[in-house]
């Protein structure tokens, strides 16, 4: 495994959040203008980055936050509800996530961008008839898992 210092860019939005998770991690790492300057692979960069968007989403609640790959991957779901000593979960709002939106089930099947309120928008799927809708992240309601 190649590990050399490697930038992750950040913004206003996310810095704090990848702040907490080198820090939670105990990960080397120096700040600098674009980012932060971090000692770790290429694949461990994604995942400082899916734990930073989770710790972002969970924002105080006791409820932990888990990205789809993560709950794909029984396994480490398993050893990270033991870890925090809870057997339920929410799904990261991302691709392939599943959300409430109105009382109504959907699942996230893309990410837009930005709206001109700077909020993030979601493309989802109203599973009981099929129609997509164009969604900001306030408006969905993360389902909470159970294992």
């Amino acid at each position: 495994m190649n590990k050399k210092f490697r930038l992750l860019k950040t913004n206003k939005d996310n810095r704090e959040s990848i702040r907490y998770v080198l820090n939670r991690d105990n990960r080397s790492f120096y700040g600098v203008a674009e980012g932060f300057m971090v000692r770790c692979s290429a694949n461990e960069t994604k995942s400082i980055i899916s734990d930073a968007r989770c710790e972002r989403q969970r924002n105080g609640s006791s409820i932990p936050v888990y990205s789809q790959s993560t709950i794909e991957n029984k396994r480490k779901l398993n050893r990270l509800m033991y870890l925090n000593g809870q057997r339920c979960y929410q799904p990261l709002l991302e691709k392939g996530a599943s959300v409430l939106k109105d009382g109504n089930p959907c699942r996230i099947t893309d990410y837009l961008g930005r709206n001109e309120y700077d909020e993030p928008v979601y493309r989802v799927v109203n599973l009981s008839n099929g129609t997509e809708i164009d969604s900001v992240d306030y408006e969905l309601e993360p389902v909470i898992g159970w294992l």
